[in-house]
């Protein structure tokens, strides 16, 4: 038995040698005992005490101390080349972010530098478009002068922009006057009276007094609208000013050839058609009836007469612009008798035209119709006001996409 090695005795043999290979390092005592002839045991077994076998030098105390001591000195070799490592890559990322800054700061500059040239242009524009707006809305019509002459009526008038493609227009024509009875004059703008007429000038009777009024909406919107309004304002006031033509249908036939002339217009492919929708009244006032006439280019008139049940009558409209279109023929001049209490709208399509509602849907001419009914028991100042906060209640917080204009007048 290997004392170190073994435990418990190793089984009899008669060999007188053992091998014990491999030994691991340590302290070893052999012990062994023997039987002579007669199988009798020695009592007492003979050792041998092996010199410790030392471990190989790898696996030395020496060897795990120098290992440990070169891991530590690696370890910190390595800390201190990723150290360097790192701060060389902050050094380099610093750089960049300074590098960055710069063109971000640089960058900036020329952002807030273009800002302040695009707000200096924003502000000449819009200055301009203010004052474009001063400008038109001189040229309309003094509502004052309008409320005078009409005092039941309204003008509920909204432009998309600061100035607007849609316009009204109105004038007066003093039928004594203009008929020789005193000095001649149309009380809007004042001017003498030509002493020949055109054959289809309808002339207002005498001590009566003859009002024309109009809703118009241009081609386009806001700045080029605006200059189709002023040009078709001037083209309205030529035609009844110097060309003394105070019947509606005709009006617009000379408006339209005045646009006509003015824009060059030959009706050829591809060219710009600019012109207006419009309806145009004329009213001539007697005691209790008054005489209307209308004529229409794509835009109707609603009549709503006195009743306890009113009922909504539109008199069409030409379907054709006033300018060059397919269609040239005249414009038909509508003659209708009104009674005291009736009321008539003229308007333009930017109402109807809204978007808004629960669905984001057209607001439509049938509801417009249905309003129109539905408030004929109140002032012309009422509808106006409740016109308005209806249309600002259908649209919400979508944009307005079209000029509003609607006039409302009872006799």
């Amino acid at each position: 038995m290997l004392e170190g090695l073994e435990k418990d005795w190793s089984p009899p043999t008669t060999q007188t040698e053992r091998d014990y290979p491999g030994l691991a390092p340590g302290k070893y005592t052999f012990k062994v005992i023997a039987a002579g002839a007669n199988g009798i045991w020695s009592p007492q077994p003979a050792t041998f005490t092996f010199i410790t076998i030392n471990p190989p030098w790898y696996r030395s105390a020496w060897f795990y101390v120098l290992c440990a001591v070169t891991t530590i000195i690696g370890i910190y070799f390595y800390i201190r080349i990723r150290e360097r490592a790192l701060i060389r890559e902050k050094k380099i990322l610093e750089d960049k972010v300074v590098e960055r800054t710069a063109e971000v700061v640089k960058q900036k500059e020329e952002l807030e530098e273009q800002k302040h040239v695009i707000e200096e242009k924003n502000k000449d524009i819009t200055d301009s478009i203010n004052y474009a707006e001063k400008i038109q809305r001189a040229i309309l019509p003094d509502t004052e002068k309008i409320k005078k002459a009409l005092p039941e009526s309204f003008i509920l008038f909204q432009p998309r922009d600061i100035v607007s493609g849609d316009f009204f227009w109105y004038a007066e024509v003093d039928g004594s006057k203009e008929l020789g009875v005193g000095s001649s004059e149309i009380i809007q703008n004042t001017l003498p009276a030509p002493q020949l007429r055109t054959p289809n000038s309808e002339l207002p009777t005498p001590h009566s007094k003859l009002i024309l009024l109009a809703a118009a909406d241009c081609t386009g919107h806001g700045v080029p609208g605006a200059f189709m309004s002023m040009i078709n304002t001037s083209l309205l006031n030529e035609a009844v000013n110097e060309k003394r033509i105070f019947q509606p249908n005709e009006i617009l036939n000379q408006v339209r050839r005045g646009i006509i002339h003015s824009l060059k217009q030959k009706g050829e492919s591809g060219e710009q058609k600019d012109g207006m929708d419009v309806g145009i009244i004329s009213l001539e006032m007697n005691n209790r009836t008054c005489n209307l006439q209308y004529a229409g280019a794509n835009n109707s008139l609603y009549i709503i007469r006195k009743s306890d049940a009113p009922v909504l009558e539109e008199i069409d409209p030409d379907p054709m612009p006033v300018s060059i279109s397919d269609r040239t023929g005249d414009f038909t001049n509508n003659v209708i008798e009104l009674q005291k209490g009736d009321t008539f709208y003229i308007f333009t399509d930017g109402y109807a035209d809204q978007f808004g509602g629960p669905k984001g849907k057209k607001f439509k001419y049938a509801q417009f119709k249905q309003l129109l009914l539905s408030i004929q028991n109140k002032s012309m100042d009422e509808q106006k006001q409740i016109l308005d906060m209806t249309m600002q209640e259908w649209k919400g917080a979508l944009e307005q996409i079209d000029d509003i204009l609607v006039i409302g007048v009872r006799v």
